[in-house]
């Protein structure tokens, strides 16, 4: 079950602070902001699909000007829970991990980028700017969480001093990823502090988002609280089928499907739901054995021909290599129209680092979601009445 109430206490916790604290309404956005339906059922048509990237502290020194042009939400990951308290320290034995000021400043250049590229009339892009989210935790910086979240002192004093962070850095919101919440207290609790920091950052203008695996338990009540959830479909590795030898693709489509289904059962509204895409492999025998998208291109060069440079093209419907099984653009593009039909928010990529860069370029599978969104924008405009267009694939040779 992918989203459940742990227990009876949970439900009337729960239940309790839904009736007595109202969540505040998200404020009036821009068309590319992706306002948040007054239904609480459907996404607005004319809000842009999000494209969204992480980006971790150990990538900040890879240069994104040419991926800004597609990409509407940079989440930079992560701030690390340490004791309850923020930790943004770039020293001592913390040297070199978690979100600090380098990155708070690369991500004010990136912003700057973003605005100066809409005066390019040959921008892919429709939006006027790129939102900077923080994602707080993640794998291996989330042991503060438990001990923060049981506090409801603790809980506000950490909601003041993240809304004051965020302010202070001009981000746009925050992100959190709880891995993972070990009890049913932690599970009520993490419900509790989301919805404090969602009543008290909308308030502001700030957006608050919430990174959850597939089978993942979060109360259902709490998801009117939160503007987007980004679903983790990757890494759906489940015991070896009877019979089978290879545990297949950990982010397929019939289970990135089946991730979304599964969590709109659990009245968790399908336009706040951003599917994730993996810029990684996975060995379908041995799934411990991991590649980037980069190392395995990378690879497949060197066989073919040493090297060489191919284009994107070259690689649009190639999804496995020495049983490495990834999501390839053409993978990436299904994905992205099935968002679009569906009415979900839109996808992101896990990592903006692991993708495939050639000549400066936005990354190949970051570029197949930007560009099937801007053929699918043409084909529309230009078809017949009663005809949405969109459903051929991108010239590959324009990408």
């Amino acid at each position: 079950v992918v989203v459940v109430i742990a227990s009876l206490a949970v439900l009337i916790g729960i239940a309790y602070l839904v009736l007595s604290s109202p969540p505040v309404p998200p404020p009036k956005r821009t068309k590319f902001e992706s306002k948040i339906p007054d239904n609480n059922e459907t996404r607005d048509p004319d809000a842009p699909l999000i494209i969204g990237g992480y980006l971790p502290d150990y990538r900040s020194s890879i240069d994104l000007d040419d991926s800004v042009e597609y990409l509407t939400d940079l989440m930079l990951f992560s701030l690390e829970l340490k004791e309850d308290e923020l930790d943004i320290s770039d020293d001592g034995e913390n040297k070199g991990c978690c979100v600090n000021e380098d990155m708070f400043e690369l991500a004010r250049d990136i912003k700057l980028e973003a605005k100066l590229m809409m005066d390019d009339a040959d921008q892919i892009r429709e939006n006027d700017e790129l939102r900077v989210l923080l994602t707080v935790g993640g794998g291996g910086r989330s042991d503060g969480f438990s001990s923060l979240t049981a506090s409801k002192e603790k809980r506000q004093k950490f909601i003041e001093d993240l809304k004051a962070l965020c302010i202070r850095e001009n981000i746009d919101g925050v992100d959190f990823n709880w891995e993972l919440p070990t009890s049913q207290e932690d599970v009520m609790n993490y419900a509790l502090l989301i919805i404090g920091v969602a009543n008290e950052f909308h308030a502001s203008g700030l957006i608050v988002t919430l990174a959850l695996h597939p089978q993942q338990p979060f109360p259902s009540q709490a998801f009117q609280f939160i503007d987007r959830i980004h679903l983790m479909t990757y890494d759906m590795i489940s015991s070896l089928p009877k019979g089978e030898e290879s545990y297949g693709h950990h982010a397929s489509f019939e289970k990135t499907v089946a991730a979304v289904d599964e969590l709109t059962k659990h009245n968790c509204p399908a336009h706040k739901i951003v599917i994730g895409i993996p810029a990684y492999a996975r060995n379908a025998k041995s799934p411990l054995h991991v590649k980037t998208y980069s190392e395995i291109v990378d690879g497949i060069m060197e066989d073919e021909e040493e090297g060489a440079v191919p284009s994107l093209a070259e690689f649009w419907n190639v999804k496995s290599y020495h049983e490495y099984m990834f999501d390839s653009p053409s993978d990436v593009a299904r994905k992205v129209r099935f968002a679009r039909d569906r009415g979900l928010g839109g996808v992101f990529f896990w990592e903006l680092g692991q993708d495939k860069r050639v000549d400066g370029g936005g990354g190949f599978l970051l570029e197949a979601a930007g560009i099937t969104l801007e053929v699918d924008r043409e084909d529309k405009s230009t078809a017949p009445d009663g005809d949405e267009g969109g459903e051929e694939t991108p010239d590959k040779s324009e990408l």
